[in-house]
């Protein structure tokens, strides 16, 4: 990423993942914090996706995490959120920026059964919460048109764009082949 900025190219925010070995393995803010200023990178331009396993099994540290990060002027997001032993008692006491909703719930194509009601549902009590929901997991338009018709706004997946290599992806950036 710095390299790009001093190269003049478009830069997008990147995610870095943290598990609950990191969080116990080391300071994790103060790891970010030093790779920010390392590479004189602005925090708003890494986001700090923590694993929703994570939070129930090391809730109290995570929260100290989240502040600390917050405190330095990370974004903190809860990936893969209804993969383990969520609650709706987790949303009520966690401090982070967006809600990553695990790729389980998407719908495969056709399928408009209970996924469909616990993305509906999800959806609208985030909102009601102000907290941004992000759906996982999209790769079909037909899944992508339901989303937005459901009120998503913000989704990932193979749809938009698989892994590639870097060289790919700077020229997706900067308006080259691949858009």
């Amino acid at each position: 990423m710095r390299e790009c900025i001093d190269r003049g190219l478009r830069v997008v925010p990147i995610s870095l993942n943290v598990s609950r070995v990191d969080i116990l393995a080391c300071d994790v803010a103060e790891h970010m914090g030093a790779l920010a200023a390392q590479y004189n990178l602005p925090p708003e331009l890494m986001r700090i996706e923590i694993t929703e396993t994570a939070y129930t099994g090391e809730s109290q540290a995570v929260d100290r995490l989240t502040a600390d990060l917050h405190t330095r002027g990370f974004s903190t997001y809860m990936d893969d959120f209804g993969t383990g032993q969520s609650t709706l008692a987790m949303l009520k006491n966690v401090n982070v920026d967006v809600i990553k909703l695990d790729r389980t719930f998407v719908p495969d194509d056709g399928d408009q059964g209970r996924s469909t009601q616990i993305i509906s549902s999800m959806l609208e009590m985030a909102q009601s919460l102000h907290l941004p929901i992000v759906i996982e997991g999209v790769e079909t338009d037909e899944q992508a048109n339901m989303l937005r018709q459901m009120g998503a706004r913000y989704a990932q997946g193979f749809l938009y764009h698989r892994p590639m290599p870097v060289e790919d992806f700077e020229a997706l950036l900067d308006g080259g082949a691949g858009n």
